[in-house]
C-alpha cells in the first residue's frame, strides 16, 4: 500500500520564480509520485521544469496559510538544485520527474 507524505513543494515558474504549494507525495516502493491537480500552477510549473523540492514540516500553520493563499514564506537555496526549500523545514527532498 502506498504511503502519502504531506509536504510543501517548491516548483519553478517558466520564468524561474519559486512557487510553493501544499501537496501529498505518494511513496510507492522506491519511487515518489507527484500528482498535482489538473489544472494547477504546480502542474504547469512541473511541465516547464521537472525539478521540485519537497519541504517537510510539522507546523500546521504553514498548511493553513498556504490554503488561504499566503505564500510569503522565507526560502533557502539548495546547492546545485534550482528549486529552494522552506527555510523552516524539518527536512527536504530534491525530486526530478521521469514521467508526466
Amino acid at each position: 500500500m502506498p504511503l502519502i507524505h504531506e509536504c510543501v513543494v517548491t516548483t519553478l515558474t517558466p520564468e524561474g520564480r519559486p512557487h510553493i504549494a501544499p501537496l501529498g507525495l505518494i511513496e510507492e516502493g522506491d519511487f515518489w509520485i507527484i500528482a498535482p491537480f489538473r489544472p494547477s500552477a504546480t502542474l504547469s510549473n512541473l511541465m516547464a521544469n521537472p525539478q521540485v523540492t519537497a519541504s517537510f514540516t510539522d507546523d500546521a500553520r504553514v498548511f493553513a496559510r498556504l490554503v488561504t493563499g499566503d505564500r510569503s514564506f522565507p526560502l533557502t537555496d539548495i546547492a546545485n538544485w534550482p528549486a529552494p526549500r522552506l527555510s523552516g523545514a524539518l527536512a527536504h527532498a530534491e525530486i526530478g520527474r521521469a514521467h508526466v
